[in-house]
């Protein structure tokens, strides 16, 4: 609460305020009895919490004692069973990160430091797993939020580091962010991602009708305490140890999974960007390997800086256009020194990328951007310098797009190819003049994109229309519906150029 207050009122004391919680936090584990390990297990961590805030704040590195402590206390609270997930899952994160940091000190002293990443991937790890047990059905959509957003880096992005610093192979980072990513947008994926509905319908509406009842039962939301209680109150220890071998199991899958998904990606690389308090780097995924390169120049506390000057530059008016658009030129250079165009050199080297950038931008090679955490608000596209003549930028080089996860992609191209023929109907809204916004070629771009639809599919194109027009072309547009429906259920692929 005090740390609360302090918000509010605007006190901006820092290391004081801390000082005073983390008194009131001790004094709080105090009281909780010996046996009451949950209630020792949150009190803990939230100390860990406050003690790494104090000491980043104040000194930008742990004390050494300090960090022996938060480590240990971390690891206590994470391997509690009878915790909640959220509890062990942020003990995860607060064990691994300051274990990460101490691999640091040990890296730059010399010393044996690969065993201490090792350790910090592994612990990483373990949280990750936990978010299985945590998995998005059972979460409100404020809770699913939150175990999303631990930190600004997230376990994903420190596993990436950890790894890395541990010099595991770069398939071996990517999966646990992959899956840390993905884990609620993958779920909502695997309800979505079964092929052609219509055709299932048509041919066992039974089938379809059950999916349905579970999707829907899967969506809503219901009380976490009572599913963490089922599982971890509910199960003896042989049917907690069963469900851990099961969860291993099928982690082991995902990775089999995301190996063959990687194997079918032809519509060129991926570049995951990941910046933590530990490092920066960029995994590169094309067809044939993944591989991680450094990026030395991506500092946190320098990203951090830019991307909180984005919203002043981007906001404004005619008369601030000229001091913005310098600001936002600067911008983008850093953003092409520090992450852009060691990417681009490396795919240089493995032949994606010509040297020398073709006249017609048509043959430009296509590239997928993911950025963690903060970084998906970063323009990489438009990377680098754009005065006329130059190359040392991103759109003389490739073609961008964005996607949130890998498997979102994989998604991606199998609804493209599960696209249906017969009964439906598609609705294009183009809107080429909006009041107060430059012109478009939105008409255009809707024109050849209807083009591109497979015969059968009724299509109506809306050239700039109302709202009541555009409400009334959705209520009637649809992309599959079911027999086995009582109505027509529409499914909405909505695309903003």
């Amino acid at each position: 609460m005090l740390i609360e207050r302090c918000k509010f009122e605007g006190r901006n004391d820092g290391p004081g305020s801390l000082l005073e919680a983390i008194d009131l936090a001790e004094e709080a584990l105090v009281l909780i009895p010996p046996d009451d390990d949950v209630a020792r297990a949150e009190a803990s961590v939230w100390k860990c919490k406050l003690w790494i805030d104090y000491d980043m704040d104040k000194w930008g590195r742990f004390n050494p004692e300090r960090a022996k402590e938060i480590y240990g206390i971390s690891k206590i609270a994470l391997r509690c069973k009878s915790a909640d997930a959220m509890t062990r899952i942020s003990a995860s994160l607060y064990a691994g990160y300051t274990l990460s940091l101490t691999g640091i000190v040990a890296l730059k002293l010399a010393e044996n430091f690969l065993g201490i990443f090792e350790e910090a991937f592994d612990i990483f790890e373990e949280g990750i797993e936990l978010l299985r047990i945590l998995s998005p059905q059972h979460l409100q959509r404020g809770e699913r939020q939150e175990v999303m957003g631990l930190s600004p880096d997230g376990l994903g992005a420190h596993a990436v580091a950890a790894g890395i610093l541990a010099r595991k192979p770069a398939w071996r980072c990517l999966a646990p962010l992959e899956l840390s990513r993905g884990v609620i947008l993958g779920f909502s994926i695997d309800c979505r991602s079964t092929g052609n509905l219509w055709e299932l319908g048509r041919i066992n509406p039974e089938l379809l009708l059950k999916f349905n009842n579970l999707r829907s039962r899967i969506d809503a939301p219901t009380d976490i305490s009572k599913v963490l209680g089922d599982i971890q109150t509910s199960k003896s220890l042989e049917e907690q140890s069963a469900m851990r071998e099961k969860l291993k199991r099928q982690s082991i899958n995902d990775m089999d999974e995301l190996t063959k998904t990687l194997k079918e990606i032809r519509d060129g690389p991926i570049v995951v960007m990941v910046c933590t308090s530990l490092r920066g780097d960029a995994i590169i995924v094309t067809s044939s390997s993944i591989k991680s390169i450094p990026l030395p120049k991506l500092v946190r506390s320098d990203t951090r800086e830019h991307i909180e000057r984005l919203p002043s530059i981007i906001g404004g008016g005619a008369s601030s256009y000229g001091p913005r658009n310098k600001k936002m030129a600067g911008l983008l250079i850093w953003l092409w020194d520090a992450a852009v165009k060691p990417v681009i050199d490396e795919l240089k080297a493995q032949g994606i990328v010509s040297p020398d950038p073709p006249d017609d931008p048509s043959k430009l090679p296509h590239l997928w951007w993911i950025g963690v955490g903060r970084l998906t608000i970063l323009p990489f596209h438009a990377a680098g310098d754009h005065f006329p003549g130059t190359t040392r930028n991103t759109i003389s080089n490739v073609i961008s797009s964005y996607i949130p996860t890998i498997k979102a992609l994989s998604y991606a191209c199998e609804k493209a190819l599960t696209f249906p023929s017969t009964g439906s109907n598609l609705l294009f809204v183009a809107m080429p003049e909006t009041p107060g916004h430059s012109s478009l070629t939105s008409d255009t771009e809707a024109e050849l994109a209807a083009s591109l639809v497979p015969e059968g599919v009724e299509i109506e194109v809306l050239p700039s229309p109302s709202v009541k027009e555009t409400l009334e072309g959705l209520h009637h547009s649809t992309l599959s519906t079911s027999p086995a429906m009582e109505s027509p259920t529409p499914e909405i692929i909505s695309t903003v150029i």
